[in-house]
């Protein structure tokens, strides 16, 4: 027996997936199109922290952002990770409107957070060293 699925289920399907998730626009969280400082990081955690307790799937929607730093990045993602779990955390939260180059610049914070295993005090003396 085959199960033939239309484009128009598909697109559905899709739909009805989105829907089940919170949109935060980051550039309205932030008040401006910038994303550069731990502070604004800071922000954008303390943001999530309640819909991620509840279980929440979210979306961070940068579609506004114009500029975007690694010590934004890392600093956003160490708290994240810090706080829920690196795995609760690529579960429940989707990146998106990240432009090509901006998207390799997450997925490096995300190795080089990785890479340190969990000693998050001496990724943090890292970042700050190198981005400051």
């Amino acid at each position: 027996m085959k199960i033939i699925i239309s484009n128009l289920d598909l697109k559905f399907l899709f739909w009805e997936r989105e829907l089940m998730k919170e949109i935060f626009k980051v550039d309205k969280i932030l008040g401006n199109c910038d994303a550069t400082t731990a502070d604004q990081a800071w922000a954008i955690f303390t943001t999530l922290c309640n819909p991620l307790r509840e279980g929440k799937k979210i979306i961070l929607d940068f579609s506004k952002i114009k500029k975007i730093t690694s010590k934004f990045l890392s600093m956003l993602l160490i708290d994240l990770y810090d706080y829920f779990g690196e795995f609760y955390i690529d579960k429940h939260i989707q990146f998106r409107a990240i432009q090509n180059n901006r998207y390799s610049k997450l997925n490096l914070c995300k190795k080089n957070i990785a890479a340190y295993n969990g000693d998050i005090e001496n990724y943090l003396n890292v970042v700050n060293k190198i981005l400051t």
